[in-house]
């Protein structure tokens, strides 16, 4: 649970139970609706495996839409971290609780447990969902580079914020963005983020980032696109989210 949450608690204990409560709802309906499989949850963290990522984009897509449209109690929408923001162009792009999210795509181990009757995935793959979700912000939607190059343009719009570290995860790892409410703005992710000096003396474009022999032999080119490649279809694709 985000931080700044733990405050609404103490101050709005009754109001949290009923937002929760909704909370909970809309993310299942969300789920159901585009195939997903609620691996379990932890507290408000839910952790959900889809046939595809275009599924996956498209169930996250659905969550910050109906979160931002939902009628939340109104002791919270006098808070900071849940009022309502409107913007000039785009009409309102904050309200109510505010869920992070981190996608990413490929294969995963499995193992049934008797406890519970249902199957848990683990494994690098579900480890990089969980790093990636946790240096979102809250209403944010993050990517990985697998996820990034699953999508079709017509799915959603990705934007690049960096190539990040992460513990437990070899190599560094390139994020993108996926742009639900437009006008929402983010400050810079807090994460072990690589520099773009560390970029160009492995040969990566720092435009964009991607190996490049151009852009190796000519720092001041201009940015060069790139065609997103094909993969074969991941056997999960896991996001894990959280308010």
């Amino acid at each position: 649970i985000n931080a700044e949450y733990m405050g609404l608690w103490s101050l709005h204990n009754e109001d949290m139970r009923i937002a929760l409560h909704q909370h909970n709802r809309l993310m299942r309906q969300a789920i159901e609706k585009y195939r997903g499989y609620e691996v379990k949850t932890i507290g408000d963290s839910f952790m959900v495996s889809f046939h595809n990522s275009k599924d996956a984009v498209s169930c996250s897509n659905m969550i910050q839409m109906t979160l931002l449209q939902a009628e939340w109690p109104a002791g919270l929408l006098f808070n900071e971290n849940c009022k309502q923001v409107t913007d000039s162009r785009y009409g309102t792009i904050w309200s109510g609780l505010r869920v992070r999210i981190g996608i990413n795509c490929g294969h995963a181990d499995m193992e049934y447990d008797g406890r519970t009757n249902k199957v848990d995935y683990y494994g690098q793959n579900v480890n990089l969902a969980a790093r990636i979700e946790s240096i979102a912000y809250g209403g944010q939607v993050l990517i990985s580079e697998d996820v990034y190059t699953e999508l079709d343009e017509e799915n959603s719009e990705a934007i690049y914020i960096g190539e990040f570290t992460f513990k437990g995860v070899a190599g560094p790892r390139k994020v993108y963005q996926i742009n639900t409410v437009m006008g929402r703005q983010f400050p810079p992710n807090q994460g072990q983020q690589v520099s773009e000096i560390a970029a160009m003396d492995r040969g990566i474009c720092t435009k964009c980032m991607r190996p490049c022999n151009h852009c190796a032999r000519e720092r001041n080119a201009r940015s060069m696109g790139w065609r997103k490649g094909t993969r074969s279809t991941a056997t999960s694709t896991t996001f894990s989210g959280n308010v």
